[in-house]
């Protein structure tokens, strides 16, 4: 037995894609490898029922929360014997090579695209990547695009570094009963048909795309919207003014995460275009709930969605248009997909994930 730590920040404040890979790979080695102990050092640990982490009951796992910490402070850490610590979140604290050190390399979007960064954020996080890539004993990348950046940017040998792709909370491997989306589609207002495209509301996402190639698809057919604003927002609320589409285009922003699996089921087809990203969390989300997908052909989203997806060209309007109105003429194709997309999920069933990781904390402690 071992005890491993985890900054587990990102699985008690964030919402997202980082946050839900921080609770999916907690939640599940503490379930499948019991033998550990494993301890979460997060410094603003509160309560939060808008999303699922299944760890409460857990005899095997401990939480060390707010001043007790002081943000991961190495002495703490070693006052619990750590043997191996993981920094979910690529970075990591000073422990002079006394523990065994793991990062999780989840993109590196902001040395590709610097545009979408501050300058004083993206030097923080070039300063701060570059150390742990430095000083962590294993790297893991959570697909084999973001392995490619790591060794291009950061100059890390790639013996250092394992593609270990993600899985998603297990809530979107169980099918809603038609009594949850019947209350999702209330509780949302959710059109009868409708196109979905689930990611955070800002630029790299592409969401403008999408709204675009919509007003090509037949008026009985709306978009729904559904992510975490930012100041992005208003711009995209003016293009779907300027083009006449409020009646067309649904913003749901922050949704409760149990309602995602049953607004996934609820749709058509889910669409994720997005620009650039470390793996794709929502295409995998889509094929899991049983819903085509159409993404884009670029980055690691091929990756994620293997022969189960649609791929456009994200800045092709009509490509992405011609793309959505094809799957909504073909109940055969969509049908073809849907079924692909179940086997490709499974490929990344969170017990798989858990192996994968647990056996690289093995070889590390050996």
């Amino acid at each position: 037995m071992a005890n491993v730590g985890f900054d587990a920040r990102s699985a008690f404040m964030n919402f997202s894609g980082q946050g839900n890979y921080s609770r999916t790979l907690i939640s599940s080695l503490s379930r499948f490898y019991e033998d550990n102990d494993y301890y979460l050092y997060t410094p603003g640990y509160e309560e939060n029922n808008n999303f699922t982490f299944d760890f409460k009951d857990r005899k095997n796992v401990f939480v060390r929360k707010g001043e007790e910490i002081s943000y991961m402070e190495p002495e703490t850490v070693l006052r619990d014997k750590i043997g191996l610590f993981h920094g979910i979140r690529a970075e990591l604290p000073d422990f002079k090579g006394k523990i065994k050190t793991v990062i999780s390399m989840h993109d590196t979007i902001f040395m590709r695209y610097p545009e979408y960064y501050r300058a004083d954020e993206r030097e923080r996080l070039e300063m701060s990547f570059r150390k742990s890539c430095m000083t962590a004993d294993k790297i893991l990348a959570i697909s084999r695009q973001t392995a490619d950046d790591v060794i291009k940017f950061f100059n890390v040998p790639a013996s250092k570094i394992e593609v270990v792709y993600q899985g998603c909370d297990r809530e979107f491997y169980i099918r809603p009963s038609e009594d949850e989306i019947a209350a999702a589609k209330s509780k949302y207002s959710l059109p009868d048909k409708f196109i979905l495209n689930v990611g955070k509301i800002e630029p790299r996402k592409n969401l403008l795309s999408v709204i675009r190639a919509m007003k090509e698809i037949p008026q009985e057919y709306s978009l729904v919207a559904v992510g975490k604003p930012t100041h992005y927002v208003r711009s995209i609320k003016a293009a779907i003014h300027e083009l006449g589409m409020e009646n067309r285009v649904r913003l749901i922003l922050d949704p409760d995460f149990r309602d995602l699996p049953a607004i996934y089921a609820s749709a058509l087809i889910t669409t994720y275009v997005s620009f650039f990203e470390g793996f794709g969390l929502p295409v995998l989300e889509a094929l899991s709930c049983g819903t085509p997908v159409i993404t884009s052909g670029t980055s690691s989203m091929p990756e994620a969605g293997g022969d189960a997806a649609m791929y456009v060209e994200p800045a092709n309007v009509d490509e992405i248009s011609r793309a959505i109105q094809l799957l909504i003429n073909s109940p055969t194709s969509r049908k073809s997909m849907i079924e692909k997309g179940y086997l490709q999920a499974a490929k990344f069933r969170e017990d798989i994930f858990a192996k994968n990781v647990y056996e690289i904390y093995s070889a590390l402690l050996k």
